[in-house]
């Protein structure tokens, strides 16, 4: 049996209400990211547009693949971008450690709030609503004999 990655999203979208706090919201901008980058990841890679190898250069990849085929690819660029804030930066600092840029997520913080709350997965969901749709219908027809 195959995993369905659509169960990222229902996870997350259940544990919205179970965990209204900054390790929930965290959790589920998460589960709601790689739902939509294993459903993009497969679909592509039946369509012949992207050729994963599994490992952390995926995230990008799907992102070069699609760029070529599809308006919408900035989105899961933008989920990325969130996966990555939700997953690195625990404290404001972190989010310029290591990168020429700085997470525009962090430099929009302001104290007493947290770096992630239900702002940041509301945007994470809505992403995640308007794509993974999209992405499952890259999937080729199947051919009938």
């Amino acid at each position: 049996m195959i995993f369905d990655a659509q169960e990222f999203f229902e996870l997350a979208l259940r544990l919205t209400d179970a965990e209204p706090n900054e390790a929930g919201y965290r959790t589920v901008v998460s589960r709601a990211y790689y739902a939509c980058h294993l459903v993009g990841r497969e679909t592509t890679r039946q369509k012949g547009w992207f050729q994963p190898q599994y490992d952390g250069n995926d995230h990008r990849g799907l992102i070069r693949a699609l760029r070529g085929h599809v308006s919408w690819y900035t989105q899961l660029e933008a989920l990325l971008r969130l996966r990555e804030h939700v997953d690195y930066h625990t404290q404001q600092s972190h989010g310029t450690v290591g990168r020429q840029e700085t997470c525009s997520h962090c430099s929009d913080w302001k104290a007493p709030d947290t770096l992630v709350n239900r702002e940041t997965w509301t945007g994470a969901k809505q992403i995640a609503e308007h794509i993974l749709p999209r992405l499952k219908q890259i999937m080729p027809a199947q051919q009938t004999h």
